[in-house]
């Protein structure tokens, strides 16, 4: 592992969730985001639903990026990700 890698399960933390912030232009390999995220799942409550909607729609308002959020990955956060969201609850 070079100076720049973050192993996550070598952290020792009683928290559920770790966060991690990283500069939007930076150049990031996620080989595991874990076995409990659902795509569309932007609270991480476990439910795709209108509570995951609102929080896009919050951040777009905020002017905030969020990987998870950003569903079609063009590096934006936008309408396009709230109707990938919509669509996701309507399957």
């Amino acid at each position: 592992m070079n100076p720049s890698e973050i192993n996550l399960e070598d952290q020792e933390s009683n928290l559920q969730y770790q966060l991690l912030t990283i500069p939007k232009h930076a150049v990031v390999q996620i080989n595991n985001i874990g076995d409990g995220y659902t795509q569309g799942d932007i609270n991480v409550d476990g439910i795709v639903n209108v509570n995951d909607i609102v929080a896009v729609v919050n951040m777009i308002l905020a002017g905030e990026y969020n990987l998870f959020a950003d569903l079609n990955v063009d590096e934006i956060v936008n309408v396009n990700d709230i109707v990938a969201i919509i669509n996701i609850i309507l399957d």
